[in-house]
């Protein structure tokens, strides 16, 4: 039974709890070097058709509940958890689950390394920054040269295919602090007790008796930067029993956000934040 304070559905608030998952190719830099960075090297060759295959299942995976931002031989996942319901928690986890098989499938049975996951809870502050995302100029022009006729609907679709701004940004992604510990937990690896390929998963998404449909062949605990969390090494899921449970054992965000802060009241402050916040937020900093 959920205890935490009610929260209007699609509520935006200052403070989310945010779930990221960090995937990356093992060795993949490994077998550049071996090449010398020469791409017409048969190793650097293969190492790209490599990449292009985990491109290509991170985007057959890809979701409008499950956004995949690919980035070289690292692809970045990212949702913010709700309040309301722990189901959002479950479809999340399962589809990574699901990716990271696959892409563990098919670059190991290529004979590859495979890839290692890492699955973060963290909360995240959701910026204000409406003004960076205003229309840059390549799309002002497409718009007026609709406007005037002298392109049809169709000309005007493929041109802004076509271009991009000079800028780029995510914003789930900004001061989002679970994608910094994925970050951190991968780049760390086996020197920190993180060997791949394997997935690792943050308990703190579960309550403190891990559910029977899901088990862990080791707990690693991990320390860095001011954060620590305690972690599983996936060995299995039952989707069948967790469905069966409805999902008896994970946690929706104002759950896990206490478990990952160390405020008695985090709940109160969540429900209480406002975007509208930042305002405030940036006063005082510009008052010190």
């Amino acid at each position: 039974m959920n205890n935490n304070p009610k929260t209007g559905k699609g509520k935006k608030r200052l403070y989310e709890v945010s779930c990221v998952v960090w995937v990356d190719l093992l060795a993949y830099g490994s077998m550049l070097a071996e090449a010398n960075f020469d791409p017409t090297d048969a190793i650097s060759q293969k190492a790209v058709v490599r990449l292009m295959d985990f491109h290509k299942i991170t985007s057959e995976h890809a979701h409008r509940y499950f956004p995949i931002h690919a980035i070289n031989d690292g692809a970045v996942i990212f949702r913010d958890l709700s309040p309301r319901t722990k189901s959002v928690t479950f479809d999340f986890l399962t589809r990574a689950i699901n990716l990271y098989q696959k892409i563990n499938d098919h670059d190991i049975g290529k004979g590859f390394p495979g890839a290692r996951m890492v699955i973060s809870c963290g909360f995240r502050v959701r910026t204000n920054n409406t003004e960076i995302f205003r229309e840059h100029g390549k799309i002002k022009v497409i718009k007026a040269k609709l406007k005037k006729g002298s392109i049809s609907a169709d000309q005007a679709i493929n041109e802004s295919f076509s271009t991009r701004p000079n800028f780029g940004i995510i914003p789930e992604l900004q001061a989002n602090f679970a994608f910094t510990k994925s970050f951190l937990v991968d780049d760390g690896g086996t020197a920190k007790g993180f060997p791949g390929p394997n997935c690792y998963i943050e308990l703190s998404m579960f309550t403190e008796s891990i559910p029977d449909w899901i088990s862990f062949e080791k707990h690693i605990g991990w320390e860095g930067k001011g954060m620590k969390a305690t972690f599983g090494q996936f060995k299995s899921i039952d989707r069948e029993l967790a469905n069966s449970s409805c999902h008896e054992g994970i946690l929706d965000a104002f759950d896990i956000a206490k478990n990952i802060s160390i405020q008695d009241n985090i709940t109160n402050v969540l429900v209480n934040s406002t975007i509208k916040d930042m305002r405030s937020i940036k006063i005082r900093v510009q008052k010190k």
